[in-house]
Parts: C-alpha cells; structure tokens; sequence
C-alpha cells in the first residue's frame, strides 16, 4: 500500500511525499520479515529524498533532517560506500550536537558494515566519551 502510495505521489510529482511513502514501505516490509522490499523501498526513499533535494523542494529547515534520512537509507538498504560517501559531504556545520552525533555513528554503522536499527540514544551514547 506504502508503495502505491509513493508510486501515485511521484507521477504527480510529489517528490518529497513519495520518498516518505516509500520509507514507510520500508518499515512496514521490516515488521513483515521482508527484508528484500525493505532494502529495495529504503533505495527508493533515498533516491526520491535526493531528487527533492537537487531540485529545492525541501523547506530549508529541513535539509540537515533529511540529508540525514538519506545516509540512514543507504545504509540500511546495504548501500555501505554509497551512504558512507554522501555522509561525508554533509556540511556538519550545519547540524546541531545531536545530528553530529547522528552522523558520526551512521558514517561508523557504514563502516562496520552495519544495517541495524538503532534509537537516537544509540548515536548520542555513541558521541559520549568514556567515562
């Protein structure tokens, strides 16, 4: 149904509507064990949000958000190299602690190969120094 959804949105060139229809297919395929259209529509949503972003169509407010939807995408779809190198042409001046945090455990998630789910908890605890 997500799918459908994210399919109608980008004919009538809702770009940024498809890409979150096809992140939701993506979890809605992760509760169902289908782990081959969660890859796929996670693919899809990162290629759509990518598009709505090249083209503008994302409120400026919101483009750090996204940008980080995009790498958490690519890497859960298994897009290691993919998601590592977009990480790493994100201006992270522009990113609070808590997106830096996000950033850095994504871009350590893709390195070890990781397509987990992880909380934001999991990034913020990450960025902690030791005690």
């Amino acid at each position: 149904m997500f799918l459908v959804h994210s399919e109608i949105q980008e004919a009538i060139c809702e770009v940024e509507e498809s890409a979150h229809a096809a992140l939701h297919a993506s979890w809605a395929a992760d509760d169902k064990g289908d782990q081959t259209t969660a890859r796929s529509s996670r693919r899809r949503a990162a290629d759509l949000f990518k598009r709505a972003l090249s083209k503008g169509e994302i409120n400026s407010d919101q483009i750090s958000a996204v940008q980080l939807m995009v790498i958490d995408a690519l890497r859960r779809a298994q897009c290691w190299d993919e998601a590592l190198e977009y990480s790493r042409n994100v201006d992270a001046r522009n990113l609070d602690q808590a997106m830096k945090a996000v950033l850095n455990f994504q871009q350590h998630l893709c390195v070890a190969h990781d397509a987990e789910c992880y909380e934001m908890s999991s990034a913020v605890n990450f960025a902690k120094p030791p005690p």
